[in-house]
């Protein structure tokens, strides 16, 4: 596999579209990091008036906004190489720089949720400037009772970078340190196994090719199980602690909340999928049997059941595929997509040390309504052939960086992603990721 210095420079992602070196990334973090005082200014102040309230807002969207630029950049960045020293440091500080805004911020709902609900819709009704908070506001409210006091949420905040361990551990074995031993085909020839190749391999209609690839895999696994245990246990312990303090019932009801998902339609989703199982169990049958073996095992729920559907396409036959598909969506959705396709969005092959898995975080402003600290969160996922960034431009043209998208599957999938984002609508910018 190639390590990342000898990746072709027309197959990488141009992060250079959001910060232009390294150089100007350190300049911008010691600017936001000098603006975070200014914080201190608004405290004790925001039930004094409507101003004193939007100017506070105000300056917390557009810090956020800086600081989630500072955090995706340098996140992208160790992405592509999660051995890389320097960019670790990098992700590290702009992670620190968020908590330290959510420190220095800690007091603001609270105050805000002290402020009489009377005087707050009077406040929102006669300061236009106002009306741009009002998803936000309407969010704080909804989720009051889940709100600590000044001194606790403060406490909260200060407390997330130490809760990260157990993530951050299984993050640098997953990327970094794990190395799977080589499989081989049916010639005898090893084939690296990483990854970025597993699922193509358990795809491949040889099963002893299938089977090596999935033991190998698991193997080094099961040979960490208990630091891989312990690291689990520890994520499992900071959603609990977390639940706990805010006040929720579960730590599963703590998750949903953040995205306004009631606790119902989470049981309505399991109920339904149990009550199709039988489905499931017959499709397993079928399979068994098209596949012709006495025993179904993982390794064989890949593997296409008729042969002549083992199909693979190149980038450039996906991308034609892609915008065959999305045609009816119209000239300006294309536009979007024909963007991203021609200036480098799509960080297309796997190198060594490249994070696995599908992830999608940095949000534009508020991330502290929902209860978890640091603006600029992820959701991980599996197998790691994507990473699509989303700008958001602004009336400059500048690019903001809003969010960060991924995928694991093949380039189809990576494809589909990016044209998801085009479905942002006119102003957006689907950018940067990874497929093979």
């Amino acid at each position: 596999m190639k390590k990342r210095s000898e990746a072709e420079i027309s197959t990488t992602w141009k992060l250079e579209d959001m910060v232009p070196d390294n150089e100007t990334w350190e300049k911008q973090l010691k600017e936001a990091s000098g603006e975070l005082e200014k914080y201190g200014e608004f405290k004790g102040k925001l039930a004094e008036s409507a101003e004193n309230l939007y100017q506070c807002l105000k300056f917390d969207d557009e810090f956020s906004l800086k600081a989630e630029r500072l955090y995706v950049y340098a996140r992208m960045r160790s992405d592509e190489d999660t051995a890389n020293d320097l960019y670790q440091d990098m992700f590290s500080r702009a992670q620190l720089l968020n908590i330290r805004a959510s420190e220095n911020s800690a007091y603001m709902v609270p105050e805000i949720l002290s402020i009489p609900e009377e005087i707050l819709k009077e406040y929102r009704n006669s300061h236009p400037g106002l009306k741009h908070f009002d998803r936000l506001l309407d969010q704080l409210l909804e989720r009051k009772s889940h709100t600590l006091s000044k001194e606790m949420e403060q406490l909260l905040a200060q407390s997330y970078e130490a809760t990260q361990g157990g993530s951050q551990v299984f993050t640098m074995f997953n990327n970094a340190d794990a190395r799977f031993p080589a499989v081989h085909d049916a010639e005898g020839k090893e084939i690296p196994l990483t990854h970025g190749n597993y699922i193509a391999l358990l795809e491949n209609q040889n099963r002893d090719i299938r089977k090596e690839a999935f033991e190998n895999l698991y193997s080094v696994y099961k040979q960490f199980s208990n630091t891989l245990s312990a690291a689990f246990g520890a994520n499992v312990k900071q959603a609990v602690f977390y639940a706990k303090a805010r006040n929720y019932t579960s730590s599963r009801q703590s998750s949903l909340s953040g995205n306004e998902v009631p606790e119902s339609v989470y049981d309505n989703l399991v109920a339904s999928v149990r009550k199709s199982l039988p489905l499931l169990h017959r499709y397993a049958s079928l399979r068994k049997k098209l596949l012709g073996v006495e025993e179904l095992h993982m390794y064989d729920l890949y593997v296409p059941m008729v042969a002549e559907a083992d199909r693979h396409y190149t980038f450039e036959e996906a991308k034609d595929i892609v915008k065959t598909g999305l045609a009816p969506m119209g000239e300006e959705y294309l536009g979007l997509l024909q963007e991203g396709f021609d200036n480098r969005w799509i960080d297309i092959y796997e190198n060594e040390g490249k994070r696995s898995g599908a992830y999608q975080g940095a949000r534009g402003g508020h991330a502290w309504p929902d209860g978890h600290h640091g603006r600029a969160s992820s959701l991980n996922g599996d197998s790691g052939r994507c990473d699509i960034a989303v700008f958001r431009r602004t009336a400059q043209g500048n690019g903001e960086p809003y969010a960060t998208v991924g995928a694991g599957r093949p380039v189809s999938t990576a494809l589909a992603t990016l044209s998801a984002g085009a479905a942002l609508g006119a102003g957006w910018n689907t950018g940067r990721g990874g497929g093979k």
